[in-house]
């Protein structure tokens, strides 16, 4: 196994890996008053910040494999903490943010997928640490269950737009799962392709 090229320390002072930490602090800082709208909010704020690392890296012309790193390894955190938190939330209330099957599905998915890319950066020398596209929208499909979850949790109960937010976590949720499956099936049979160098 071979740890994939072009890793520098130095490509870390950008922008891009600045937000992509700002994001994570700002998930571990909401993470501990889930139960409140002001932690939503700033889990909201710190994974829509996760839509922005990428999109600035490219535009700013600062992407490198030890950034794309970071912000992986700060999604797999940002989405562990959150899982840990929907987890001990869901235990202690009898309104669950997100159902304990629920969130330890997406835990788990998250965990094998992120051992299935690791497994996949070491086993191929020419890999640039980059998600695959499905890999992408299984994330994407997480944020928006979550943030559909905490709308439905802040809304009046019964109310449409209650039962339209659980509607859109539960679709997310399940279109996660396939996206996720997919990636996986990329990353451990090799049809990740080669990708771009920065």
């Amino acid at each position: 196994m071979e740890i994939p090229k072009d890793i520098r320390a130095h490509d870390l002072a950008h922008l891009p890996t600045a937000i992509s930490v700002t994001g994570l602090a700002l998930v571990a800082l909401g993470s501990r008053h889930i139960d409140t709208k002001a932690g939503k909010m700033a889990i909201a704020a710190g994974r829509g910040l996760d839509l922005v690392d990428g999109v600035v890296a490219r535009r700013t012309h600062t992407e490198s494999n030890a950034g794309a790193i970071v912000d992986a390894v700060c999604d797999k955190v940002g989405v562990g903490i959150i899982a840990n938190a929907l987890w001990q939330q869901a235990k202690q209330n009898d309104t669950p943010i997100v159902e304990r099957p629920t969130v330890a599905a997406i835990a788990a998915k998250n965990l094998v997928n992120a051992s299935a890319t690791l497994y996949h950066d070491l086993s191929t020398p020419d890999s640039t640490a980059r998600p695959t596209r499905s890999g992408k929208l299984s994330m994407f499909c997480d944020n928006i269950a979550v943030a559909a979850s905490f709308l439905a949790h802040e809304s009046i109960p019964n109310s449409r737009v209650y039962k339209i937010s659980r509607g859109m976590g539960y679709v997310a949720t399940a279109a996660g799962m396939a996206f996720g499956a997919h990636a996986m099936y990329s990353y451990t049979h090799g049809h990740f392709g080669k990708r771009r160098r920065s």
